[in-house]
């Protein structure tokens, strides 16, 4: 395989991210695992980009899962992630429809944007009151090699509410 462009591939990932999981499209069920995923894909100057977030939901709250991008076959980058809601209050029902709103908003934000904060949401956000959003990033935001954490709070109280610990590149 040829040499991957990098921005090519940036503005796919950000092409791929705002119609999966941020748009609010319901997942698809990978019924060999049990899980549940985002798939996308497009044919780009002769070559087949295909984009894949599969999840898990382990129960009470906790879930995992890893996004990738392949070209032509060949996987050429991926991110796994892994995380929780604390709150039980919010695992199912309304809260956590606004909780998991509020998450796609703010990724939907930074992926708009071009912004690659580890292909997660932006440094730090508040919603008005409701929510806080944190990303923290651990090693660095850059798309060949990153590493951190997100997490939703209560602004006032500040209870953590929801966190990832996430990790990827080529």
């Amino acid at each position: 395989m040829r040499k991957v462009d990098i921005e090519r591939l940036k503005d796919f990932f950000f092409e791929a991210a705002m119609t999966t999981y941020a748009s609010g499209a319901k997942p698809e069920n990978v019924s060999a695992f049990h899980a549940k995923g985002y798939f996308y894909n497009k044919i780009t100057e002769g070559d087949h980009y295909e984009y894949h977030d599969v999840y898990f939901d382990a129960g009470k709250g906790k879930n995992f899962g890893f996004t990738l991008i392949s070209i032509n076959g060949q996987c050429v980058w991926t991110m796994n992630y892994h995380g929780r809601i604390i709150d039980r209050k919010y695992i199912k029902g309304v809260k956590n429809k606004k909780l998991m709103d509020f998450l796609k908003k703010e990724l939907m934000d930074a992926y708009k944007k071009k912004l690659f904060m580890g292909g997660r949401g932006y440094n730090f956000s508040n919603d008005g009151g409701v929510f806080k959003y944190r990303n923290t990033i651990i090693s660095s935001s850059d798309f060949e090699e990153f590493s951190g954490e997100e997490e939703i709070t209560l602004p006032r109280t500040a209870p953590l509410l929801f966190y990832h610990y996430y990790e990827g590149g080529l």
